[in-house]
């Protein structure tokens, strides 16, 4: 018996805060619970196995690869956002009637291409130079999310005024 359990985008695009662990695993649980049959436990492992948990295992075991990926070497700089920094207070002039004027997004490090999230509505893609102009969304608390192309993401919390 096969029972398989997807949350998040169809597309398989990352969704910020959204852990497999955490929405998916209880309704995998509840699922196998509701089949009905007793599991048999796995066979005893073979002699000379290596048993082991995650912190007692070799150093290069400690992480598994999928088939065909590269091994990072450190040198690519982490994704972060250099503006609006984190907790930042951002004042929009709205003088020109209800429109705002654009709001720069700066990153750095991270591989392009990269989409550009408020609130878990993509925006757009950042540029060759590491930033974007967007509409700022209206006043209050913003998630800003900048999504690279290896999954990594970087967010930070803005307020708007």
């Amino acid at each position: 018996m096969t029972i398989g359990v997807w949350v998040g985008r169809p597309d398989g695009a990352p969704v910020p805060g959204l852990i497999g662990r955490v929405a998916a695993a209880p309704i995998l649980f509840d699922a196998f619970a509701r089949t009905g049959k007793t599991l048999a436990p796995l066979p005893k492992p073979p002699k000379g196995t290596l048993v082991a948990s995650n912190a007692k295992l070799p150093l290069p075991l400690k992480r598994f690869r999928p088939v065909g990926e590269l091994v990072r070497t450190g040198s690519e700089q982490a994704l972060h956002i250099q503006f609006p920094l984190n907790g930042s207070r951002i004042d929009v002039d709205r003088s020109g009637g209800s429109e705002a004027a654009a709001m720069p997004v700066k990153v750095a490090g991270g591989v392009l291409p990269m989409t550009v999230m408020v609130n878990g509505t993509a925006l757009g893609e950042i540029d060759g130079r590491r930033q974007r102009l967007i509409d700022p969304p209206g006043p209050g608390f913003a998630r800003l999310t900048v999504i690279d192309a290896t999954g990594a993401a970087d967010t930070v919390v803005i307020r708007i005024q």
